[in-house]
């Protein structure tokens, strides 16, 4: 008897977002890291302007990844994978195994298109907003009137909100 497919649950959430911002993501497990890359920005809203790195650890226990392994080789269910996107501002997603799904193959079809978005909370940041500190004073310049760049954030993000998220959207650009 063959094996079932599967389909790898993870959890990306950019880390000291406040509220979280993550999402949820079925992938394949032999997803190689550069294609989980393109998952990442496309579920949580990114525009792939930056560079980016996934690695083991963090600091000096840090092993970066080539980014053709497969993600079913470097992902354990007690040890997060970290995303950094634009290395300037330091966007760093902590990535969790959530489960393992094991479905027959009419089913996987039938209940989700590889990749898929699941689940989620919370806005992409705009692109260049410095990080998530960077972001925390994009919020508070966007509602402070007197700030200098007030009428140019109100042009370019006056219809941005943090809370905002679609599921549906984030799933339907995975599978555009």
């Amino acid at each position: 008897m063959s094996p079932l497919p599967q389909a790898y649950q993870l959890r990306i959430s950019l880390v000291d977002s406040e509220p979280e911002i993550w999402r949820q993501v079925l992938v394949e497990p032999q997803c190689p890291l550069e294609d989980l890359h393109r998952v990442i920005q496309l579920a949580m809203g990114w525009e792939d302007k930056h560079e980016y790195a996934f690695d083991v650890g963090l600091a000096e226990k840090r092993s970066r990844l080539a980014n053709t392994q497969p993600l079913a080789e470097v992902i354990k269910s007690d040890t997060p994978l970290y995303y950094t996107y634009d290395f300037e501002s330091g966007w760093l997603h902590r990535i969790t195994l959530e489960s393992i799904e094991a479905k027959a193959a009419n089913d996987l079809e039938a209940s989700h298109q590889l990749p898929t978005c699941t689940d989620g909370a919370g806005a992409c940041p705009p692109e260049d907003t410095g990080g998530v500190w960077g972001y925390d004073d994009f919020h508070a310049r966007l509602e402070d009137t007197s700030a200098p760049d007030y009428i140019t954030l109100i042009e370019k993000h006056s219809d941005f909100d943090p809370d905002e998220f679609d599921v549906n959207a984030a799933a339907a650009r995975l599978n555009a």
